[in-house]
């Protein structure tokens, strides 16, 4: 396998596991009724404690420094239609 392959593998990886991740966000909200902002906050602390536990501390936080870096500027929908009180369901 070429590391062009091996790269195309860990987003197919990725690709499906972010779908997982947005049927069980749909699942919770929709079927169990919980607030979107509370499922997100969720998962957030489970990926971070997931990061820090398989990489440590440093590579996580730099890590999710820079990712901070890139969605940053990002709006969210709701701001973008001029809601004050939207939620948002989707990925960075």
């Amino acid at each position: 396998m070429t590391d062009e392959q091996r790269g195309a593998q860990k987003q197919a990886n990725a690709d499906e596991a972010a779908d997982a991740l947005e049927s069980l966000l749909l699942m919770l909200r929709f079927d169990r009724g919980l607030p979107t902002e509370d499922i997100i906050n969720g998962f957030h602390a489970q990926v971070v404690t997931m990061m820090v536990m398989l990489m440590g501390g440093i590579d996580a936080e730099k890590i999710m420094i820079e990712a901070g870096a890139k969605v940053r500027p990002m709006p969210s929908i709701a701001r973008m239609r001029g809601d004050t009180i939207g939620r948002t369901i989707g990925r960075a």
